[in-house]
């Protein structure tokens, strides 16, 4: 009985943290598969949590397998929506873990734009390119938007 509380309070968690889509399969082991902001995730009867590949990176490599499949003509301006559409699923997939942690701020006058600078190089180095586009996107808005100068 205690694994099984373990599990619920996992379940619970993940729930109140993640979107909550759908609850794909049971298994008879106990293992739940659920879906969460587009991503699948198992959860065993010890609350052991194991997250599946997005959804958006495989529709990502079905688009890079197909592509000869696209009129020439228009295949410049099909990857380019499709490169802003999955930086911006991916961007928002990754600020809302951060919110979760309780990050944030970036836009007050208490952020600054050297410190996300420094920050985006760290982040260049450590090779989680989601990071660099939200912070690029941060220094951006922030230098368009006149947010912190004097």
């Amino acid at each position: 009985m205690k694994k099984n509380s373990i599990a619920i309070r996992k379940l619970n968690e993940l729930m109140n943290s993640y979107r909550f889509n759908k609850i794909v399969s049971i298994d008879g082991n106990g293992t739940v598969n659920l879906e969460f902001d587009n991503k699948l995730c198992s959860v065993d009867c010890y609350g052991r949590c194991e997250w599946g590949p997005s959804k958006e990176i495989d529709h990502m490599k079905d688009i890079a397998k197909n592509i000869c499949n696209i009129a020439p003509e228009f295949r410049d301006e099909f990857m380019d929506n499709e490169l802003v559409n999955s930086a911006k699923k991916a961007m928002e997939e990754k600020l809302k873990a951060a919110r979760n942690k309780g990050r944030g701020g970036w836009w007050s006058d208490d952020c600054k734009a050297e410190s996300l600078k420094e920050m985006l190089k760290e982040h260049v180095e450590k090779g989680d390119m989601r990071d660099v586009m939200n912070i690029a996107a941060m220094i951006y808005y922030r230098e368009s938007a006149g947010i912190g100068e004097q």
